[in-house]
């Protein structure tokens, strides 16, 4: 996973800026798709919410309309059967076996008192064995033999409660049944049987009387599925498909002989039947697909427009950093010449003309740079022969001391002729032209020469020994390093005693590393010594080539893990000069 994030960073970071910014582009644009269909989509999402929501209303009042009118019918079959002229008719019908006109008449005018409170009922009817008593506001026919049978089964099952007949919709309406029995003394024999049957069209037509959508299907469906109120004269598979459907969700969509519907389904409390409304969606989805149409070719006429400002812009951009990469190539030499350009960066305050301005005086400085070098170069021309003019005087210097060397040893003063000697030696070596690194045998030389010199001023009071592994003798290291050791021990142990000055030299290799060791006795080292004088917490002495001029010039050279380490070896002050190992060829 590692390997194919950093591989993916390589690639994005060596496509080219202008490719990097229409990448940005086409990402932003992608982005702005995505965000346009979920925005359809929750558009599309509200406005069949809010439909819902609309259609759910007109639902819940017609529902609760065509509710309370059938409760009505309901109280109107308790109504007749509490009736005690009803019951005492019935009971003296069922005991005597005859009915007589006048109790006929009787019947007939009570049912029909009822059948005037109560609106769209097509007719009330009783039946009993020995008579059939029919009150009707329109003409039907009568009852036949096999629903009556039908009817009288369902009232058994039903226990003396009301039943709804759904069955008989489409030929008879909605049918409410009754079975009335005998409430004297409690006997509860049955007396008759009460048929109410409903003007189902009239009772839904009128409950959608108010409704402003005239468009719109409505469907009454019973809990067995079987249809009461199919106005539109669907066909018993369309409705099944459509009762299946709706009683499962709140609203869904759904399509009838080609076109399609936004269907809402409410549940008639206490029946359990289904009233449900369509409403036509085809007009609606040319609508919502227009509105989509145009919103999409505004869409992507702006993206084409933001693609053309893009590349026109990238263009314009793009052209101040090749000419940028111009300069710089010409600069370097890549380039013979480049397009000469007419604009002012100095006057720009954004990225480009400060990285044009930026390179510009970087450019003038470096010629500048490169110029006084050059002068430079010339100087030092010009004093290495004025030096080579004036090496006389060296080459005098030595002569003499020769001379004096000379005429020491035809006097016999040996002591005077070897600190002569010295002198000179010193002196050539310390003045020679000659690369700053030299051999450890070389440096050893140049402190065995400062040390005759001193040993010949302080009465041979300075003693010096070395231990050095001839195989150390061809080890590179900066010249004067040893000598001003020696140096600042003379000084120092001179300063503070009157006993012989003892210095010792030591070197030992480990590795590719090796390391110088001085000596002396009769002074100390402080603690953090160099730190101090690197903060100005102590002064130096101001004698010969200081010891942070030592540890600075090693660490210069070899790197900061090597340099000067100073500390205290009992009664002796320890200097050590650690290297890496390099020997002369």
């Amino acid at each position: 996973m590692k390997y194919i994030r950093n591989k993916m960073a390589f690639l994005i970071n060596n496509i080219k800026l202008k490719n990097k910014i229409l990448l940005i582009m086409i990402t932003c644009i992608s982005l702005m798709t995505v965000f346009s269909l979920i925005s359809i989509y929750h558009i599309i999402s509200t406005y069949n919410y809010t439909l819902f929501q609309s259609v759910t209303n007109v639902l819940t009042y017609t529902n609760y309309d065509i509710t309370k009118q059938l409760n009505g019918y309901e109280r109107l079959s308790g109504l007749i059967l509490k009736d005690t002229r009803i019951q005492e008719i019935l009971s003296n019908v069922k005991d005597s076996d005859t009915l007589y006109t006048e109790e006929y008449n009787e019947l007939y005018y009570e049912l029909s008192t009822y059948l005037k409170e109560y609106t769209y009922i097509n007719c009330i009817s009783l039946y009993s064995d020995k008579a059939e008593i029919i009150v009707q506001n329109k003409a039907a026919s009568p009852l036949n033999d096999e629903l009556k049978e039908d009817i009288e089964k369902k009232l058994a099952s039903g226990k003396g409660r009301e039943i709804w007949v759904t069955e008989y919709c489409e030929e008879r309406g909605l049918i409410l049944a009754r079975e009335i029995r005998r409430m004297k003394e409690i006997k509860l024999d049955h007396l008759a049987t009460l048929i109410i049957n409903i003007d189902t069209p009239g009772l839904m037509e009128a409950a959608h009387a108010f409704n402003q959508y005239k468009e719109f299907h409505y469907l009454l469906i019973d809990q067995d599925g079987i249809p009461i109120y199919n106005p539109s004269g669907f066909s018993l598979q369309i409705l099944d498909d459509v009762y299946t459907n709706t009683k499962q969700k709140s609203y869904d969509i759904l399509k009838i002989d080609k076109r399609k519907y936004f269907a809402v389904c409410s549940l008639m409390s206490g029946l359990g039947w289904n009233y449900i409304c369509l409403v036509p969606y085809d007009d609606i989805v040319k609508q919502i697909s227009a509105s989509i149409l145009q919103a999409s070719v505004l869409f992507i006429i702006c993206i084409f427009i933001v693609i053309w400002l893009t590349n026109w812009l990238i263009h314009k951009l793009m052209r101040h950093f090749k000419y940028l990469i111009l300069k710089i190539k010409k600069f370097m030499g890549e380039e013979e010449s480049i397009v000469e350009s007419n604009y002012n960066y100095a006057d720009r305050s954004d990225e480009i003309g400060l990285l044009h301005q930026q390179f510009d005086e970087m450019e003038k400085r470096i010629m500048e740079l490169i110029h006084t070098n050059y002068e430079k170069e010339l100087s030092i021309k010009e004093a290495k022969i004025e030096v080579l003019e004036t090496q006389i005087n060296p080459h005098f210097l030595y002569n003499t001391l020769e001379t004096i060397n000379w005429r020491a040893k035809v006097i016999k003063e040996q002591e005077i002729s070897e600190m002569v000697e010295a002198l000179g030696n010193l002196l050539h070596a310390t003045l020679a032209n000659k690369a700053g690194i030299i051999t450890l045998e070389q440096e050893l030389d140049l402190a065995r020469y400062y040390v005759v010199i001193q040993q010949a001023s302080m009465d041979e009071h300075l003693l010096y020994s070395q231990k050095v592994p001839e195989e150390l003798l061809t080890a590179l290291l900066p010249k004067l390093i040893i000598q001003p050791l020696i140096e600042n021990a003379v000084i120092h142990s001179m300063d503070a005693m009157l006993e012989s000055c003892i210095i010792q030299i030591t070197a030992s290799k480990e590795g590719n590393e090796w390391d110088i060791i001085v000596k002396n006795n009769g002074s100390k080292f402080q603690e953090n010594l160099l730190d101090k004088l690197r903060e100005g917490r102590v002064k130096p002495s101001g004698h010969g080539i200081g010891l942070l001029n030592i540890d600075n010039r090693i660490k210069l050279t070899y790197g900061e893990a090597f340099g000067l380490f100073l500390y205290n070896d009992g009664d002796m002050a320890a200097a050590k000069v650690h290297l890496p190992f390099h020997e002369a060829e």
